[in-house]
């Protein structure tokens, strides 16, 4: 359970990060309540570290004012009023700025820092001691079951990956019982596959997606069949699903890979990786895909995290600890995330 000086800390980061969203600078000051300065300066970062970040940004007591950043010509982002940013921000964030190495966490929307000037806090690391030991024993008593799903992913590799996969990400993104009404669905699959859509116009190919991911019950089927649509042409540009699939696995690495996915319509972090996870490919073997059951047990934990590679640097780092692969934890979660809740909510007696 945070407390209220990690609370503001991660209020100070949202006000600056806010204020650069919104006019693309750093702000000069921020005004803050006396009780969090004092919070700020006493207790979390003490008189020296209060010190360096006063000399990147000035830090003013006031009544009232709830971390408002502001600069001299009047431009300013109220935390207080607005709450933490609605969009992401690219490049340099305010706790790397103010030199906090930070993993968010807490109460709703509030942080633990697993390092601060880069040393360890023990709330945070405590957190993830109790994780790693939960993973450890589901992890062995599964072992059955992940050796099992290993030899089945491996075995799920098809000339036609490419587009089977985005099929199987497309029915399964937002909510995995899609996969139901459509990769084990003989007849709507049939009505999607490559050489059918083939023969088509493009008007009439979108026609068709559009109206089978709706009787597959597929979540956002007018939005997914114009995505899919779209990649029909890119995979078309490429020779055809087997051409776009020997072109996928003959790069080298991971990051290549992920590249290659996120070329296609619809696919970001998630799904770029899953795709090749699908089929336990050597290169995602220490991989997570974060969904929305990883995001749960994060939010249980109350960890909150600023970017997709430092919640997946996270749980590659439980993985580590534990002695498994990425790609273990990743099913593991996937599978059991309510088993893995439930073990973590157990008191110590």
């Amino acid at each position: 359970m945070p407390n209220g000086d990690q609370r503001n800390v991660f209020r100070l980061c949202s006000a600056i990060d806010g204020f650069r969203l919104r006019y693309g600078s750093w702000p000069t000051r921020v005004r803050i309540v006396p009780s969090a300065i004092e919070d700020l300066s006493n207790h979390l970062l003490g008189k020296r570290r209060f010190a360096k970040v006063q000399a990147k940004i000035q830090l003013i007591s006031e009544k009232g004012a709830e971390f408002i950043a502001e600069d001299e010509i009047g431009n300013s982002y109220n935390y207080g009023r607005e709450g933490e940013p609605k969009e992401s921000l690219s490049g340099t964030l305010a706790r790397d700025w103010l030199g906090f190495r930070s993993l968010p966490s807490g109460d709703d929307e509030c942080p633990v820092l697993i390092t601060i000037f880069g040393k360890p806090n023990p709330a945070a690391l405590a957190i993830k001691q109790k994780l790693i030991g939960v993973v450890r024993e589901i992890a062995k008593a599964k072992k059955a079951d992940l050796d099992n799903r290993k030899k089945a992913a491996a075995g799920g590799m098809r000339t036609d990956f490419v587009w089977h996969y985005m099929l199987s990400s497309f029915s399964t993104m937002g909510n995995s019982r899609g996969a139901q009404g459509l990769i084990h669905n003989k007849l709507n699959y049939d009505r999607v596959r490559y050489e059918v859509l083939a023969n088509m116009s493009s008007r009439q190919r979108l026609k068709v997606i559009e109206n089978t991911f709706k009787a597959a019950k597929i979540r956002m089927p007018v939005k997914k069949a114009a995505w899919l649509n779209e990649n029909f042409g890119l995979i078309s540009k490429m020779g055809g699903p087997e051409l776009a699939t020997t072109a996928a696995m003959s790069l080298k690495g991971r990051e290549a890979k992920i590249a290659f996915m996120k070329q296609f319509h619809g696919f970001g972090e998630k799904y770029a990786r899953n795709v090749f996870m699908q089929v336990y490919d050597p290169d995602f073997r220490d991989s997570i895909a974060v969904d929305e059951r990883i995001k749960k047990v994060s939010k249980f934990l109350g960890l909150k995290f600023f970017t997709y590679s430092e919640q997946e640097n996270f749980y590659l780092s439980v993985a580590h600890e534990v002695g498994i692969q990425g790609w273990e934890l990743d099913r593991l979660l996937y599978n059991y995330a309510d088993d893995m809740i439930q073990r973590l909510n157990v008191k110590p007696s």
